[in-house]
């Protein structure tokens, strides 16, 4: 009989729970909806509307409404650059996390950025994560540390970002934020490749290069730079690859080819000066000279 009795109680939690949890989605609907809306308004440069819908959601706690504030906040730091009067056209200002001078990088915008950023990140979204790691290591919008930076990277890293697995491998290899041990290095950086990085392999190239922590292996690292360079628009892969034609080492010496790979790695955005291309320039004949700028307008050409 008693069970009888616990029957419309029974049924009205159950109520309350059906309720709870439709408006629950139609809380997420909205959610998803608007922030759609924010990221869309953001994208096109509607940055009113932008900051209406972004700055409700990362309020609310939204961990990607708050990476999206934080993107709106970054880039008003260059609007303002090339327009003076962005606020007052957008109708919104920086400056509630001020701290320090208004130098490009730590002026109010980017500090605000910064902040919401980290409580992205503190929320788990990987992307907020990646960024708040990058602006702790350069002093951008907030004061520089570049432990925070390693421990938002380890965090990144951990969800999968091949970045954040890229720069923990790097950090390895060069003893920055984490203490050096080259095998850990050449270990971390293949996974980072696997994940996605395909910058990795101009860095594997370079432990086979010099090798580090292994055999040197010219032959290998030549590949491996060669298919960074395919893959990637790394200026430090064909400039390898121009260095090592330029010696000899790993493959036949060859200064047409030297220029080449160095004309690559310059329309890449290295510097004329840095790839070494000047001294070559007096080492060869005009048709030679030419030869070698034409074919690497011709791998462009085939290969990007």
């Amino acid at each position: 009989m008693r069970y009888f009795l616990l029957l419309p109680v029974i049924f009205c939690l159950a109520l309350a729970v059906s309720l709870s949890l439709q408006s629950h989605a139609m809380s997420e609907s909205v959610s998803k909806s608007d922030l759609k809306a924010g990221i869309t308004t953001l994208n096109s440069s509607q940055f009113r509307e932008a900051y209406a819908i972004l700055s409700e959601l990362a309020k609310s706690g939204d961990p990607e409404g708050q990476y999206y504030l934080g993107r709106l906040f970054e880039s008003a730091t260059y609007q303002v650059l090339n327009d003076p009067d962005f606020y007052d056209k957008h109708g919104w200002t920086c400056g509630k996390n001020k701290y320090s001078t208004n130098s490009f990088g730590n002026d109010s915008c980017m500090q605000d950025a910064a902040y919401w950023y980290e409580k992205s990140a503190e929320g788990g979204y990987v992307a907020a994560q990646e960024k708040i790691a990058s602006l702790y290591s350069m002093g951008l919008g907030v004061h520089q540390d570049r432990a925070k930076g390693y421990h938002w990277y380890k965090l990144a890293a951990k969800q999968g970002s091949p970045i954040s697995i890229m720069v923990l491998g790097l950090a390895y290899l060069n003893g920055d934020y984490a203490q050096k041990d080259v095998i850990l290095a050449k270990s971390t950086i293949e996974r980072a490749i696997a994940a996605g990085a395909k910058e990795g392999n101009y860095w594997l190239g370079y432990i086979y290069e010099k090798g580090i922590g292994v055999e040197s292996n010219l032959e290998k690292a030549f590949d491996l730079y060669l298919l960074c360079t395919k893959e990637t628009d790394s200026m430090l892969a064909p400039y390898r690859l121009g260095k090592m034609y330029e010696s000899g080492k790993g493959v036949k010496k060859n200064l047409v080819e030297a220029v080449k790979w160095y004309e690559v790695a310059r329309r890449y955005g290295m510097q004329t000066k840095q790839t070494g291309m000047l001294d070559l320039r007096e080492k060869m004949n005009n048709r030679d000279w030419v030869l070698a700028i034409e074919n690497a307008e011709k791998w462009l050409r085939e290969n990007k």
